[in-house]
């Protein structure tokens, strides 16, 4: 289960790549929005690189997905599920 803070108007989260790197789960908006939730990892060259969630998809463990796309929901969805207290 991901640790999620508040920073700013994201929230964000730490998780671990299937290639071994570090990255932190930002999620900014609705499930309708392509980059409402991208993954925030070091890039080859070293620079931050955001990749919107449903490219980086193949680098998270379910578990991951499912708890970042559950909480986008509970963030900014319509289902009724509760809000977070962060």
């Amino acid at each position: 289960m991901i640790a999620w803070q508040k920073q700013g108007d994201a929230v964000i989260g730490v998780v671990s790549l299937s290639d071994g790197r570090g990255a932190n789960a930002a999620i900014v908006g609705g499930r309708a929005n392509p980059k409402g939730a991208v993954i925030i990892a070091a890039a080859a060259s070293g620079a931050p690189e955001a990749l919107p969630l449903g490219e980086a998809m193949g680098l998270l463990s379910p578990g991951f997905v499912v708890d970042i796309v559950c909480m986008q929901e509970r963030l900014h969805g319509e289902h009724g599920l509760e809000r977070p207290n962060l």
